[in-house]
């Protein structure tokens, strides 16, 4: 069975089971929360990371940053992807150690560091970034990751739906969820959720430039 696979069938297995035990972190078994946790790593750096790793997801992410180290999603590197993550004042101290140029917008700095990698090594700090293993994580979950940014629907609520379907799309997911979440808030008479959302629906539509059908959900 391969890593992917195992982590599709957690994620399964996790979908519809209770809150107490998605807290529960087993050492070599990535939970919805690791998964966010990897992307976020990818895209930011340093050591504060937002509250919701532990409100949401239930995780402590200085613990499972560990935990995607030992399982070789994460390394410590010096390289492009690393260089990218610092600030443009950052890159341009590391050019002025050997007085090479600093002009130019962030790109053509990490360019030009690069470029200069043997001369300048000892002085471009290591940033912890994700590896080719975890890149393919990224990009098999990227639907857990849009949920995740998604004010309307949550991480956990996708992944019950496309547990049940892997090949199922995020639009297809969200769909059935804002439609589930209507038809149960209607039977439950709880109208004000409802409308919350009905205007997800219309909000979603309007992306799509469907405005006819963004206009009735709204309306």
């Amino acid at each position: 069975m391969s890593f992917i696979q195992k982590i599709f069938n957690h994620f399964k297995q996790t979908a519809t089971t209770s809150e107490t035990n998605l807290r529960k972190c087993e050492d070599d078994t990535l939970q919805i929360g690791d998964i966010i946790l990897l992307h976020w790593i990818d895209t930011n750096n340093g050591d504060f990371f937002p509250s919701y790793f532990e409100h949401e997801y239930q995780i402590n992410p200085q613990l499972h940053r560990n935990k995607l180290i030992r399982l070789g999603l994460l390394t410590f590197q010096k390289s492009e992807k690393s260089l990218s993550k610092l600030k443009v004042a950052e890159l341009k101290e590391i050019l002025k150690v050997k007085s090479l140029p600093v002009g130019g917008k962030k790109y053509d700095l990490v360019q030009r560091i690069m470029n200069n990698f043997d001369l300048l090594e000892d002085s471009i700090p290591s940033s912890i970034c994700t590896t080719n293993v975890g890149q393919q994580i990224l990009f098999e979950y990227e639907g857990l990751i849009k949920a995740h940014k998604d004010p309307y629907i949550s991480a956990f609520e996708y992944m019950e739906y496309s547990g049940n379907d892997p090949y199922l799309s995020y639009d297809i997911a969200k769909i059935k969820i804002l439609n589930d979440r209507i038809n149960s808030n209607i039977n439950a008479k709880l109208f004000g959720l409802v409308r919350n959302d009905c205007h997800a629906f219309g909000c979603f539509f309007l992306d799509k430039k469907d405005y006819k059908l963004a206009l009735k959900y709204f309306i």
